[in-house]
């Protein structure tokens, strides 16, 4: 999901809290669990183009998970929805590329207004 190795200190800390923690684990077994269906699916996208504050949808070029076209594909639901689309990066662009997305993230929260 990562352009480049994690390294492994790194995904032991990832993982950690699940290890240890049986808070963790159960919380992760009931989001594991609770993907809705197709019909539920199908009427939460029908939702989408109500929400009316900016989005950013960051998407990876090399995704080998997610096909590229879906990118753009979601950002036109939104009214206030902008793609960027992030080169040398896969699945995980905050681990590939995280300047970018941090780029990113920090003139988004300056465009939105205060109080919104």
């Amino acid at each position: 999901m990562s352009k480049r190795p994690v390294p492994t200190a790194v995904m032991d800390e990832w993982f950690r809290p699940a290890q240890q923690n049986r808070g963790v684990r159960r919380d992760l077994r009931i989001f594991a669990m609770s993907t809705p269906g197709a019909a539920e699916l199908s009427a939460l996208v029908d939702r989408l183009p109500s929400f009316d504050r900016p989005v950013l949808v960051v998407w990876a070029t090399e995704d080998r998970l997610m096909p590229r076209e879906h990118g753009p594909r979601l950002a036109s639901l939104f009214p206030q929805g902008r793609l960027v689309e992030v080169d040398d990066s896969y699945t995980l662009v905050p681990v590939d590329r995280p300047e970018v997305l941090a780029q990113e993230l920090v003139q988004l929260a300056s465009s939105v207004s205060p109080g919104r």
